[in-house]
């Protein structure tokens, strides 16, 4: 009787050593992950739950990343999406520098276009989407110009022509840099002044290459 009761006790005792083992170990693990916000991040988030979960979620995909890394060909299409997106961001900095959209423009089109809006459109949130448009018709004119005046700068066309002899003269002029999410794009928001705005050609134009000298 007393070696049964001898038993029980061990078997008692391993089995919440075992319960404490298995705590111990789950705590370790999770403590481990050195996934952690840094001061800077901190600022960032400002407490915001959702920014704090997005950068913790992209932190750990990042850690996974280590572990299974990218192949050749992979490694490749990251490097262009990377490059398009440079490019891209480039020709915005400059761009937006010469746009500006004037408030009694953004009326004149609210007027214009009353009738279609509807009585019921709200005039609070309808302005700032009118300006908004208005500033990135400009915006891909500007930057229409610069891609001509960069063609110009490096002699682009007597380069094509060197590599492709029968490229027509309005190849580059229609030759873009590959087409990138807006949303990954860094773009101010548009500039209201009084300031005279530059004037930029009618949307539906085509763009007039700039000849190299």
């Amino acid at each position: 009787m007393r070696l049964k009761k001898m038993f029980a006790l061990i078997a008692a005792i391993a089995v919440f050593s075992a319960c404490e083992l298995g705590a111990g170990n789950t705590k370790t693990t999770t403590a481990s992950t050195g996934i952690n916000l840094t001061e800077e991040e901190l600022k960032v988030a400002n407490g915001n739950s959702n920014v704090v979960a997005s950068i913790l979620v992209k932190k750990a995909i990042l850690e996974e990343i280590k572990s299974s890394p990218f192949t050749d060909e992979e490694k490749k299409l990251i490097a262009d999406a990377k490059e398009n997106i440079e490019v891209e961001a480039f020709l915005n900095k400059l761009a937006q520098a010469n746009v500006v959209v004037r408030e009694e423009e953004v009326l004149k089109v609210y007027e214009d276009n009353k009738e279609k809006l509807g009585a019921d459109a709200d005039v609070v949130s309808v302005m700032p989407q009118i300006k908004q448009l208005i500033f990135n018709q400009r915006l891909g004119e500007e930057k229409v110009k610069l891609v001509n005046s960069f063609i110009a700068k490096y002699n682009l066309n007597d380069v094509l022509k060197k590599y492709v002899p029968q490229a027509s003269e309005d190849t580059l002029q229609q030759a873009n840099p590959e087409p990138v999410n807006p949303g990954t794009i860094p773009v101010a928001a548009p500039a209201t002044t009084e300031a005279k705005p530059t004037e930029t050609k009618p949307a539906d134009a085509k763009p007039t290459e700039a000849k190299p000298k």
